[in-house]
Order: structure tokens, then C-alpha cells, then sequence
């Protein structure tokens, strides 16, 4: 796993907002470090409909600023080896 304070003050230059990038990264870092807000997030953001199969917590992974195909990144990723890929991305 990635330290999630390594990225804290290296954010991509553009023209998005940098207190945006902190608070991503900040939430990234709260994301690794408690498995409990882990999956009470991964809960929020399946809108609490459907119990998520999450399968081991440590193997979570917990992801800001992946680039993509298309040009640009994705904000936040969390995902789950062969249960599920969650993007996030902050307007």
C-alpha cells in the first residue's frame, strides 16, 4: 500500500482547485488507515442499498489522481481485487 501522506503536497498542476486535491488526498489517507471509515464510505457511496462484498479489508486499495485513457484523472479509487472498482471524482 502506497503511504497516503507522500502525496500531500505534490499535486498535479492544473487548473483544478489544490484545497480539492488536499482534501482527496486527506480523505484518501483516513480511507487507508481505518477500515472502519473504509466501509462505511464504500457503504455511502452504494447508497447504503446493498451490502457490498468487500472481501478482505486489507486489500482494499485506495488510489488518488489515476490517469486515464482519455486524458486527465480519475480524483479517488478505491478497489477491491475481483469484487469491485469505485472512481470518484469531485466536481
Amino acid at each position: 500500500m502506497n503511504n497516503p501522506f507522500s502525496r500531500l503536497k505534490h499535486f498535479i498542476p492544473d487548473e483544478n482547485d489544490p484545497q480539492e486535491n488536499h482534501a482527496t488526498e486527506c480523505l484518501a489517507a483516513c480511507l487507508v488507515f481505518s477500515s472502519r471509515l473504509r466501509r462505511e464510505f464504500i457503504d455511502f457511496l452504494f447508497n447504503g442499498k446493498e451490502k457490498v462484498e468487500v472481501g478482505d479489508e486489507s486489500k482494499v486499495e485506495v488510489e488518488t489522481q489515476r490517469p486515464i485513457e482519455q486524458g486527465g484523472y480519475i480524483d479517488l479509487v478505491l478497489e477491491s481485487p475481483e469484487k469491485f472498482t469505485v472512481a470518484v471524482e469531485v466536481n
